[in-house]
């Protein structure tokens, strides 16, 4: 009896097939060119704009977001060369500054921005490299 249901089953899986792999179509995509554009233009930013590890300097860590925001905008008076970035890692807003490629580039900038900002301290990230 266990040798017929054991036959019977696997029959039954070979004969079960979601698709037949021999049929095959076609998909015909009508999309506005202007789609085509947008992907184009997308994937060529893409490639001139990488990423690499480095560091920046963070100047707050807060769950508050206006208080790193009215940071942002009292470094920005100070320093307005510097790029800065808010990152929100839950439950945290940080504002982190610069794209340094070794951390002694980044201790230069760290020792200015130190004068005026007690609490800036230097951090590994993942910085943009524009190419």
């Amino acid at each position: 009896m266990k040798k017929i249901l054991a036959i019977v089953s696997i029959l039954i899986c070979f004969n079960s097939y979601a698709q037949n792999v021999e049929e095959y179509g076609s998909v015909n995509i009508i999309a506005d060119y202007n789609i085509d554009a947008l992907v184009r233009k997308h994937i060529s930013m893409n490639e001139r704009k990488q990423t690499k590890k480095g560091f920046r300097v963070q100047l707050i860590q807060n769950s508050s977001r206006s208080t790193v925001l009215d940071r942002k905008a009292e470094f920005l008076s100070a320093f307005p060369q510097y790029r800065t970035y808010l990152i929100y890692a839950q439950p945290y807003f940080k504002l982190r500054v610069g794209d340094y490629d070794n951390r002694l580039e980044a201790y230069r900038s760290y020792l200015e921005i130190l004068r005026k900002f007690r609490n800036a301290t230097i951090v590994p990230d993942i910085i943009n490299v524009e190419l």
